[in-house]
């Protein structure tokens, strides 16, 4: 028996039937046992196939939504993410969200807190006579910097 390739598992998948995707899963089977390469997935696509005809909706949407070379595309994420998803790995991902939300939300409530402070600091230099020399950008440096040497050349070219 020849073994199967990956162009051969794609390539079955032009027929864009149910019987076509039963025949690539198959097909991926058979490589992987032949080759033994991700053997992971060998017990993977046998539930697969033997749980196939209570897939049969899905195989039908997939076929009437995705092309040839994207219904291989999902078939190799599905199998992927069978394998290497695990139920722990998800309340820790859940965990690490709401941590990242928390953490936005601070960031989100400082840079408000700043943004009232500069404005005030702005209101009270203007309206006070007094100035400061803090800089709040490397920009502004520059400019400043190339000004007070009185290099009129740097004034000639572009900025932002």
């Amino acid at each position: 028996m020849k073994t199967a390739t990956y162009a051969d598992c794609i390539e079955v998948l032009r027929a864009n039937t149910v019987a076509s995707v039963r025949e690539s899963l198959q097909l991926l089977k058979n490589d992987r046992c032949e080759n033994s390469y991700w053997l992971s997935e060998i017990p993977v696509i046998e539930r697969l196939l033997n749980r196939f005809d209570e897939l049969t909706p899905l195989w039908h949407e997939i076929n009437a939504k995705l092309s040839f070379n994207s219904r291989y595309d999902f078939i190799d994420c599905v199998l992927g993410l069978i394998i290497f998803a695990h139920p722990d790995g998800f309340v820790r991902e859940r965990q690490i969200a709401k941590e990242l939300d928390k953490f936005n939300d601070e960031i989100a409530a400082t840079a408000s807190h700043l943004a009232k402070l500069l404005k005030s600091q702005i209101e009270i230099s203007e309206g006070s006579g007094f100035t400061s020399d803090i800089y709040y950008s490397i920009g502004d440096i520059i400019n400043d910097a190339a000004s007070k040497e009185g290099n009129c050349l740097y004034d000639l070219h572009p900025k932002e």
